[in-house]
């Protein structure tokens, strides 16, 4: 008596559309007409990343998250739009602030809601909740951030045809303003870390107003103690094992002079990393 294997259906596939643009089908079973039915996403990065991709594609599916209509929740969008775009092409303390207001805000409010129903009015009851709630028309411009730049991301990658946040008209702000240390308050500062084993780092940020993402990304390459200046070519984007690097916020390259107090200690600092190595 012959027997012959049964061939497992596959978990999805990945067909090339050209460079680096990929055509992901996720298999979703059959439907109630009995056919069987897929789940199609037109995907731009590299194998690598499409391959990514479609795992987290096969998670969503496992969990019920995705449909052959391709109503992927608001939330799985804007974690992929975190993880792909915002974490890696903003500054550490800018996209850390973005998931906050992700996990805080807009996914218990909006998560739910697929991506292709999305709407405009949902998006402006929203704004206005958070207005009655007593948050600022500054912090709702942060959460409008975040949800346009998710929504944005979505209409390259064709999942949409238009972003329904652009059409929100936002509550104005009033610039706050800026608020400085008098020279007595940075020099109490000062004296309260001079044990700080971070000493350097911080009055790096106190002395020449970089951003911390920016102090993250020095080399001593950056500073030429000849000429008394420090250069800001880099910035850093995520932190981690494998951290990633990219250019300033303006992507301009500068050179910020240093003052005497900071010279010193920078000197100070570079002699005593050279001891202990």
């Amino acid at each position: 008596m012959s027997t012959s294997k049964r061939q497992r259906r596959p978990r999805g596939h990945i067909e090339r559309r050209g460079l680096n643009r990929y055509r992901l089908w996720v298999p979703l079973g059959k439907g109630p007409d009995g056919r069987y039915q897929h789940y199609k996403e037109t995907f731009h990065g590299t194998e690598e990343d499409a391959k990514r991709r479609l795992t987290e594609l096969l998670h969503q599916m496992d969990a019920g998250r995705i449909s052959a209509t391709g109503e992927v929740p608001f939330e799985a969008h804007l974690q992929e739009w975190y993880r792909y775009v915002a974490s890696v092409e903003t500054g550490i303390l800018t996209h850390r602030e973005y998931k906050r207001l992700m996990d805080k805000r807009i996914i218990p409010a909006l998560g739910s809601i697929t991506l292709n129903k999305l709407r405009p009015i949902h998006i402006k009851r929203f704004y206005a909740s958070l207005l009655q709630d007593g948050l600022s028309p500054a912090s709702v411009r942060k959460i409008h951030a975040v949800i346009s730049g998710s929504l944005n991301y979505a209409v390259q990658m064709q999942l949409i045809n238009d972003n329904p946040a652009s059409s929100v008209t936002l509550p104005k702000a009033r610039r706050p303003e800026k608020r400085k240390w008098t020279l007595e308050q940075l020099q109490k500062f000062i004296t309260f870390i001079k044990d700080s084993p971070h000493k350097a780092l911080i009055m790096t940020l106190a002395y020449t107003g970089m951003r911390l993402g920016e102090a993250l990304a020095l080399k001593w390459s950056s500073v030429d103690f000849d000429r008394g200046v420090i250069r800001v070519e880099a910035a850093l984007k995520r932190s981690g094992p494998n951290p990633i690097f990219g250019p300033p916020k303006d992507h301009q390259v500068r050179e910020i002079p240093m003052n005497e107090e900071l010279y010193r200690v920078l000197k100070e600092h570079r002699r005593n990393m050279l001891q202990k190595n």
